[in-house]
């Protein structure tokens, strides 16, 4: 199942139980969802990559890879959570290397809990800070043509929830206010006009990837799965062709909402 949900998520990367146990515990409390806790850099990286944190806790002095080299080859990736460093390293280098990552902190064992909570709100204010400038960035609105009622309209694509074959000459527009515009402009035609966000799950669907709250298996056709819509009590089909695309969109999507 592929939820996309509000809240902070966070990867906590320590290899020492105690501390994990305790960064845990304070993560939790702060309000961040801990979605996996790796104990070496190249799993730190493998879990980035694969949950997409808001936010990235790591000891430095981690198995295999440290965890300052784990962080630097994520962000050459193109994706930058914020970081709070947590090591028993209080070696010059160590400190040097955390602020060329721009990280929030560096906090030093044992961990005092005022501080990273001063720390994990300084992270939220820059997540937030960065969603901010995403949505500043994309109030230059694309808007769509598409003809209704025999004559052409226009529609901001960040309004289109998704569109809807309904025979060979007639398509639905399910706009996010709740209204359905019906319209002669077919999907080919309409998705050329938009930007990638606006991706083809099914041959009679088109669905707005950041309108997507939660995807699930399809209980009848093994291998396909279902985007569903609950505020309007609709699903649309999502096969097993374009699963894959879709899961890059969303990957992208996140990276982008990062800066």
């Amino acid at each position: 199942m592929f939820v996309m949900k509000p809240e902070y998520s966070c990867i906590i990367a320590e290899d020492h139980p105690r501390c994990r146990n305790t960064l845990i515990q304070y993560a939790t409390k702060l309000g961040l969802r801990v979605v996996d806790t790796p104990g070496s850099g190249n799993a730190l990286i493998d879990a980035v990559f694969k949950f997409m944190p808001d936010l990235i806790i790591t000891d430095i002095l981690l198995d295999r890879m440290d965890g300052i080299t784990a962080c630097k080859h994520i962000q050459r990736q193109g994706f930058a959570p914020p970081v709070i460093i947590v090591s028993r390293s209080t070696e010059p280098r160590h400190y040097s290397a955390g602020f060329e990552l721009n990280s929030i902190d560096y906090i030093n064992l044992p961990i005092p809990y005022d501080r990273f909570a001063k720390a994990v709100a300084k992270a939220k204010h820059r997540i937030e800070q960065h969603k901010t400038l995403s949505l500043l960035q994309q109030d230059a609105q694309n808007y769509i043509q598409v003809k209704h009622k025999y004559r052409t309209v226009n529609v901001a694509e960040k309004s289109i929830v998704f569109v809807e074959k309904v025979d060979k000459r007639r398509f639905e527009i399910h706009l996010t206010d709740g209204t359905i515009m019906e319209t002669s402009t077919n999907l080919e035609r309409i998705q050329d006009r938009c930007s990638e966000w606006i991706m083809t799950p099914h041959r009679s669907y088109l669905a707005n990837i950041k309108h997507i709250e939660t995807v699930i298996p399809d209980p009848i056709i093994q291998g396909n799965y279902l985007i569903v819509y609950p505020h309007i009590n609709q699903n649309i089909p999502l096969t097993r062709r374009n699963y894959d695309h879709f899961l890059r969109l969303v990957h992208k999507l996140k990276i982008t909402e990062a800066f």
